[in-house]
């Protein structure tokens, strides 16, 4: 037999909060290229959101750094290993904010012993459905007009328009209003065959309208459809005796006409080897030539092309009565003329699309997570439910971080209890926040209202500086220095972190000669360590090890919609934050100012 010794450094109780000595010697250590798995640092509420069992639905609302994502993925891991013989990677499916992040986290499961889950943005699955017919804006996007569009043509009805279609109002509209096409609006196309209509969209309205009344309205549609096949056979029949199949039989090629001659000395029961035997008759010929003709427009018919949704879309907005809705119906009859879809409109449009046609639904999918959930819309909520009805639902937000305009007027995830019902749903707060050290939170909590709930980990560190400068020159001067100091300091990871994509660009254009620095935008897929110059809505999820606030003056951050932005932006600082000001600075830091819970200098002295 042989024996060895074995040296335990320290014991815990996985059921208890963790020792604050392990958990500060993972927290201070530097920050790597990909979160990893940190099993020492599981907390007793991150256990409870591990663990958790019941219920459709899970919310999970917590401070920034407070470990939501890595819960919510070691719980992945968890569902995986606990139900391995019912439920398997493939039947998980995460919703990141970016593409950016789900690269950030793409290593997680492999890490703990397990393959990876789908993952997905939103928009993506957007883009998959909606962008053959539109030029559909994203999200950010959407955020850089808010955020810069100030003086832009109907800015202040755009505004509008993003909160009142994200709304659960509007939900409920949108439902009214699929309910009253049963009798009236629906809005067709003529089917076209060569140039001209061969069945009215007049025609197909009437037969829409007149027969198949007892029928469900998606079966309806179905019955419809099956009536404009027949009716395209009868044109088939027709248009075998018009000139042009004739010419078109005399200008075959011989390849063309070895093809077709195959494919019908084939369908006749011929073998391969016996096809130069088969004679081909005109008539065989000619509706050959019309059913390949007629072809695209069969499958046109099949997926329901002759439904005009865009007329239909633009319909609902002449039910709603409300004064403001004239404009915000307007504006979007415009956009979608130009062939643009705004953010606000793609998924109450995909959504009443889906309620005539019927959801296409997954019902393989077991397991839905969902990040960043405070940029979500009740829409986007309703419209996961009803397309993964087999799966439970995690989701992970913090209103705090609520930058997309159609939240700002939220504190909380409390419309969703209505998803499953609250028998179904059940909430974990977590307010300690682990990712800053103590200094930094104890500033950050300062910007927000209500930021006393959010407790600091014991971590000890810098206090964060905030420094005035007078000019463009002067401020990139002093980021260079500041810069130099951190890679001094063996600072692995550093953000410059910009308002917007516009800013952000310039920014980088100036700040270029820093070398090995790389600008960040909504189509990068991940960066390797060193410095990085990012708007602050992509750093959303994204941690590093020191960050600098490009411009913090109350030019940049004065108004109250973007003060989550300017919470987000600096929360992303693990050990370092430096704060830089052209001017008077935002007045969200003026109780941390006064707390002296910022220290001041002046980059210029």
């Amino acid at each position: 037999l042989e024996f060895r010794r074995v040296l335990f450094r320290s014991l815990f109780d996985t059921s208890l909060t963790i020792g604050d000595e392990i958990l500060q010697q993972v927290l201070g250590r530097g920050k790597d290229q990909k979160m990893h798995s940190i099993v020492a640092t599981i907390q007793q509420d991150q256990n409870r959101i591990i663990r958790h069992d019941q219920g459709r639905l899970l919310i999970v609302h917590g401070a920034a750094g407070s470990g939501k994502t890595s819960a919510a993925l070691q719980r992945i891991a968890y569902l995986l290993y606990k139900y391995r013989d019912r439920i398997d990677a493939d039947q998980i499916v995460l919703f990141s904010p970016n593409s950016l992040f789900s690269r950030y986290v793409s290593n997680v499961l492999p890490e703990l012993g397990e393959e990876n889950m789908h993952q997905v943005t939103f928009q993506e699955y957007l883009d998959h459905r909606l962008g053959d017919s539109f030029a559909v804006e994203d999200a950010y996007d959407q955020l850089e007009f808010v955020l810069g569009g100030q003086g832009e043509p109907f800015y202040a009805e755009r505004l509008s328009a993003i909160g009142h279609k994200a709304s659960e109002a509007f939900i409920q509209s949108v439902l009214a209003y699929r309910s009253t096409l049963d009798t009236d609006g629906m809005t067709f196309k003529d089917i076209i065959f060569r140039g001209e209509p061969v069945v009215t969209a007049g025609e197909i309205r009437e037969r829409f309208y007149t027969t198949a009344l007892d029928l469900k309205f998606s079966n309806r549609l179905e019955a419809l459809q099956e009536w404009i096949l027949k009716k395209l056979k009868e044109v088939t029949r027709r248009e075998r005796r018009k000139p042009w199949v004739q010419d078109a039989m005399e200008m075959l090629s011989e390849h063309a006409y070895h093809n077709a001659r195959t494919h019908l000395a084939l369908r006749k029961g011929y073998e391969r080897e016996e096809v130069g035997d088969y004679e081909v008759e005109p008539d065989q010929l000619a509706r050959l030539i019309v059913q390949q003709k007629m072809k695209p427009v069969r499958t046109y018919v099949r997926e329901f092309g002759f439904i005009d949704f865009v007329a239909i879309y633009k319909g609902l907005f002449d039910t709603l009565v409300q004064t403001h809705w004239k404009g915000i119906g307007a504006l979007t009859a415009k956009a979608i003329d130009d062939g643009r879809l705004y953010h606000e409109d793609a998924t109450p449009f995909l959504f009443l699309k889906e309620l005539i046609l019927g959801f296409q639904i997954n019902s393989s999918v077991r397991h839905l997570v969902i990040d960043e959930a405070q940029d979500y819309s009740p829409f986007q909520f309703e419209f996961l439910k009803r397309m993964f009805p087999a799966a439970r639902m995690t989701i992970l937000g913090d209103f705090n971080q609520a930058i997309f305009s159609h939240a700002s007027g939220q504190a909380d995830f409390r419309m969703l209890t209505g998803l499953y019902g609250e028998g179904e749903t059940d909430t974990i707060s977590l307010k300690r926040s682990y990712r800053s050290t103590k200094p930094i939170i104890e500033f950050t909590r300062t910007l927000i209202p209500d930021g006393e709930a959010i407790i600091p980990f014991d971590r000890s560190g810098e206090t964060p500086s905030l420094d005035r400068v007078s000019n463009r020159a002067g401020l990139h001067q002093a980021v260079r220095s500041k810069v130099d100091h951190y890679r001094e300091s063996g600072h692995e990871s550093i953000a410059i972190i910009c308002k917007t994509a516009r800013e952000s660009a310039e920014a980088f254009s100036a700040l270029s000669d820093l070398g090995d620095v790389t600008l960040l935008t909504k189509g990068t897929l991940e960066h390797d360590q060193g410095v990085v110059i990012v708007p602050a809505y992509l750093s959303k999820g994204i941690e590093f090890d020191a960050v600098i606030i490009y411009d913090a003056s109350e030019d940049c951050y004065g108004t109250g919609d973007v003060r989550r932005l300017f919470y987000t932006a600096c929360t992303r600082a693990m050990h370092e934050l430096q704060v830089y000001t052209m001017g008077e600075p935002s007045p969200f830091m003026k109780n941390a100012i006064t707390e002296g819970l910022i220290r001041i200098g002046d980059a210029e002295r």
